[in-house]
């Protein structure tokens, strides 16, 4: 009987650990986009508008780093400051919630899956989902408000609101409340026994 329960146990230590692996490799990847932030500002504004002077080379433009950029060319100075603020704060939430979720994976992997901390992690997730999206609002605002000051020029920047993180903020909090109310109820039950 001891042995049927360790081994279903074992898997999913197994899967813990390989999810654990993954996200380690993950933020190292995402730290490594820190680096585009200089190719934007730096090598981005000064490169040529095609790599070559031949006309078949005409249609081949400088491939860009971020993803949300087809073509970095097509943007002002201006435009690729924002985009790199807004690279650095999606890229520092990555990392802030690769971190968060790490810690929940150890907990799990410890058996403690409804710690009280893990709702606590999920929530500040949520909070810090918000306060970046609100952030990349703000810089937006900033840059619409100069340009229409005629301070700067953004052309080839594009800004727009999307739902998808708002809704990503939505299921931290809700899943931040579910774990805070099983670990209610784990409590509970640890009490009676």
């Amino acid at each position: 009987m001891r042995d049927v329960e360790i081994k279903p146990k074992a898997k999913g230590i197994k899967s813990v650990s390989l999810l654990i692996t993954l996200l380690v490799y993950t933020r190292i990847i995402l730290a490594l986009n820190y680096l585009a932030v200089p190719y934007y500002l730096f090598a981005g504004s000064s490169m040529p508008k095609y790599l070559g002077s031949d006309p078949a080379d005409m249609d081949a433009k400088w491939p860009t780093i971020y993803f949300g950029i087809e073509n970095n060319q097509d943007m002002t100075s201006a435009a690729l400051v924002v985009e790199s603020l807004v690279l650095l704060i999606s890229v520092t939430f990555g990392i802030f919630v690769i971190g968060q979720m790490l810690a929940i994976l150890r907990n799990v992997q410890n058996d403690n899956a409804f710690a009280r901390d893990n709702g606590d992690r999920l929530r500040r997730i949520g909070y810090f989902g918000a306060g970046a999206q609100l952030s990349i609002y703000g810089v937006w605002l900033v840059a619409a408000a100069m340009e229409a000051a005629q301070i700067i020029d953004t052309e080839g920047l594009e800004m727009g609101l999307s739902t998808a993180p708002w809704i990503g903020v939505l299921i931290a909090f809700s899943l931040a409340t579910i774990f805070r109310h099983g670990t209610d109820i784990k409590e509970e039950q640890d009490l009676t026994v």
